[in-house]
């Protein structure tokens, strides 16, 4: 009878202990030895609350104080967040895996399923960028190994001088410069070709007088006369 009667008063205890709290609870497979932690969202800082080392079976659950207002958390797994938010005594469960944190499921709360919702939407945004940024020549996503001496132009300056640049590459024994995965733009070789040809049209039309054909004339007749006399020479 004591024993049972043990049992109540640590149960109505740990009850009356957590009756203000609000609980985050869940599982996350695949993801045995690894820490979960709960950590809150503040304006300047991230404050860890709690941590928990996950088991095979990735079951966790946390407390906290209810606040006045609305408050953001974010549970925590390597480099990988999950953000939601509390405004009650509610109780909020996750269940995810550690292979893809971020893709996970929620109960017990609508508004965290808005803010899955939001936080799927800005991932695919995110995405889209990225793929727009690898072609634009500003992802910055490929290293380099430079010699001294050696120097980078930017993909925009390439794509506008590529032909220039790649011919003067190959003169001095280096690789053609590849510009067609870059977006097509040749202002500057277009610049130069519309400057030359403003150049060739303002050019005064060439002027030849009678005596620089009779000078020609005469140097074509010395040049095959001597044409003659050199295989005379040799017959």
């Amino acid at each position: 009878m004591k024993k049972y009667l043990y049992l109540l008063i640590v149960i109505v205890t740990f009850s009356a202990c957590h009756r203000n709290d609000f609980t985050v609870t869940g599982n996350v497979s695949d993801a045995e030895g690894k820490t979960l932690y709960f950590e809150a969202t503040q304006i300047d800082k991230i404050v860890t609350l709690d941590s928990i080392k996950l088991k095979s079976d990735g079951k966790f659950t946390f407390y906290a104080p209810k606040t006045e207002f609305p408050e953001f958390y974010r549970l925590r797994l390597d480099s990988s967040y999950i953000h939601f938010a509390i405004d009650s005594t509610e109780t909020v469960a996750f269940h995810t895996s550690g292979k893809s944190f971020t893709d996970y499921s929620v109960e017990g709360s609508e508004e965290n399923k808005q803010i899955q919702e939001v936080s799927k939407a800005g991932s695919l945004l995110k995405n889209e960028v990225d793929k727009i940024l690898s072609n634009t020549g500003t992802s910055d996503s490929i290293p380099a190994m430079l010699s001294n001496g050696e120097a980078v132009m930017t993909a925009q300056a390439v794509n506008d001088w590529g032909a220039m640049l790649s011919a003067m590459n190959v003169a001095s024994g280096g690789n053609a410069i590849q510009v067609s995965n870059l977006p097509q733009r040749n202002d500057g070789m277009k610049g130069m070709e519309r400057m030359m040809e403003r150049a060739l049209m303002n050019m005064p039309a060439p002027i030849v007088s009678v005596v620089d054909i009779n000078k020609g004339q005469k140097r074509v007749k010395v040049q095959n006369s001597l044409g003659k006399l050199g295989r005379k020479k040799y017959e």
